[in-house]
């Protein structure tokens, strides 16, 4: 089964989130535990049941190479753990980085998201650049990492959640 898992990889590339899937090969017989971080609309368990287009892609490529196949909640960095600890089989949704990469196989990307910046209306002019956001207090999202901002002296501060915590940034 395990050869058959690995041959049938390609396709498993269909399973990723915004920059790729974390794979770690299931033992014989196949059962396959997918990590889901509840990033709807692309990954998520609702009432038991997996869905959102990337967790349920991965979900029905298991399946079709006779995997049972079982869904599990967790936060972004405790899949990584799990994956590398071999408590999951499969990671949707997640980064893969050159650190990361020594440890799981990644798929390519399928899904690519845009880092955008929003400001309030009225309080300065609109960035135009990066530069222009060194020195300012810029909110970020808890457990998301925004390589384009790395190294540039730009402050994150960052929260667990967007909703409430815009009014009090610069931008």
């Amino acid at each position: 089964m395990l050869k058959a898992f690995r041959a049938f990889l390609p396709f498993c590339v269909a399973i990723s989130g915004f920059a790729g899937t974390v794979l770690h090969a299931a033992p014989d017989p196949c059962r396959a535990v997918i990590g889901i971080p509840g990033n709807a609309p692309f990954t998520e368990l609702k009432n038991g049941e997996i869905n959102g287009v990337i967790a349920t892609t991965a979900a029905t490529a298991l399946r079709a190479m006779g995997c049972e196949v079982t869904g599990k909640t967790l936060p972004f960095a405790r899949l990584y753990k799990w994956v590398h600890a071999g408590r999951l089989d499969v990671a949707t949704s997640v980064l893969k980085t050159p650190e990361r990469a020594l440890l799981a196989h990644y798929s390519i990307p399928i899904v690519t998201e845009y880092t955008v910046v929003m400001y309030a209306r009225g309080r300065k002019a609109p960035p135009s650049t990066l530069s222009d956001l060194v020195g300012l207090r810029v909110g970020a999202q808890l457990g998301f990492r925004y390589p384009p901002l790395d190294g540039r002296g730009i402050r994150l501060q960052r929260e667990r959640s967007y909703s409430g915590k815009t009014s009090s940034m610069p931008f």
